[in-house]
């Protein structure tokens, strides 16, 4: 385990924040600026959802398993190589796992229904052919199937989300056979490891919000329980896992904090043997998500009580390898409701 100095990445120039509503009832903020088709369109899935109250992915979409670049970075990375087109790819790809992931795993939407969920601008005219962009970027990348209907949009069949090629099966479903078959299979590596988006993201307006480096790290932090305990990077692992660049780490992780959906901590590394007392002390910062992530099911909602905001230092520790910190941050229950917020909208947000 490498400790890092805490100058190596310099911190963004300062952006205005976005401007942030509570809501009645909530124990968060949630985005201002969402349009009010966009979240109705998420309280139709919601409603359509029933009892499924989140959206399963697979952490190796996220995080290599053995060595081969992740799904995520090659969609993020997108066809010029810029991450630009590949976030919307990224987000339709979630909207379909959250819609779709019951048998028999497939639907129907519309590419300009697609893009009103997403928020995207000029819904249907410049935001559907960005969706039928992606739906094609994700068919390329054997992530869905698409089946053509003469004369209306095509059938979209979910496959296995790590790009493998095989048919999609829920991960928990998966998860308990392949232990039953490999039974001395160290769990940590099994392909069906999983982690959840809460329905909020979409239905609050946080998800359509989110530009691609906020997105990413949100996905990379909640592969690593980031929503249960403090994690921290370190060495240069984090290139390795995730094939993220560090200024996508960088500026993902403010858009976070800014969105009030991450709490950093910066903690200082023990003191080395032998090391002179008139050397700058290391430092780390510690990760841990809040607010709408932590409302997911099970009985395990909580969010952290203790909010430390951006840090003021001039930088960010290498990216690498992710420790569960050592200080467990305080939490509060929240209790699950039903609905957050009126499904009769009388105008834009």
């Amino acid at each position: 385990m490498i400790a890092v100095n805490t100058v190596e990445e310099n911190v963004p120039a300062a952006v205005a924040p976005p401007l942030l509503l509570m809501g009645a009832g909530l124990l968060y903020p949630t985005p201002s600026g969402v349009s009010k088709a966009s979240l109705d369109r998420a309280d139709e899935i919601e409603d359509w959802a029933g009892r499924r109250v989140s959206a399963p992915v697979r952490k190796w979409f996220v995080r290599s398993l053995a060595g081969e670049i992740p799904m995520l970075s090659v969609l993020y990375s997108g066809p010029d190589g810029g991450g630009r087109s590949g976030y919307v790819s990224i987000k339709v790809l979630l909207s379909l796992l959250w819609k779709t992931s019951k048998p028999p795993f497939e639907t129907v939407m519309t590419a300009p229904a697609l893009a009103e969920l997403l928020d995207l601008p000029d819904p249907r005219g410049n935001g559907a052919r960005r969706v039928r962009d992606a739906l094609k970027a994700l068919a390329a990348a054997n992530l869905i199937r698409l089946v053509p209907r003469p004369g209306t949009s095509p059938l979209i069949q979910l496959m296995n989300e790590t790009g493998d090629g095989e048919e999609y099966s829920l991960p928990s479903t998966s998860y308990v056979r392949s232990q039953l078959k490999k039974p001395n299979q160290e769990p940590v590596t099994d392909p069906n490891l999983y982690f959840q988006l809460p329905a909020e993201l979409w239905t609050e307006g946080f998800l359509q919000t989110l530009k691609g480096p906020g997105l990413v790290m949100l996905l990379i932090l909640l592969s690593e329980q980031a929503n249960k305990n403090a994690v921290w990077f370190s060495g240069t692992e984090f290139i390795d896992r995730y094939r993220i660049s560090p200024s996508t780490r960088t500026k993902g992780t403010k858009e976070l904090v800014d969105l009030g959906m991450l709490t950093l901590t910066s903690v200082p590394l023990p003191e080395t043997w032998g090391g002179s007392t008139f050397e700058q002390q290391r430092r780390r910062y510690e990760y841990r998500l809040k607010g709408v992530i932590n409302q997911l099911p099970n009985g395990e909602p909580a969010s952290t009580a203790s909010i430390t905001g951006w840090p003021k230092s001039t930088g960010w520790p290498k990216p690498a390898d992710i420790e569960p910190a050592s200080q467990a941050s305080a939490t509060v229950k929240v209790k699950k409701r039903k609905s957050r917020r009126p499904k009769k909208r009388g105008g834009a947000t």
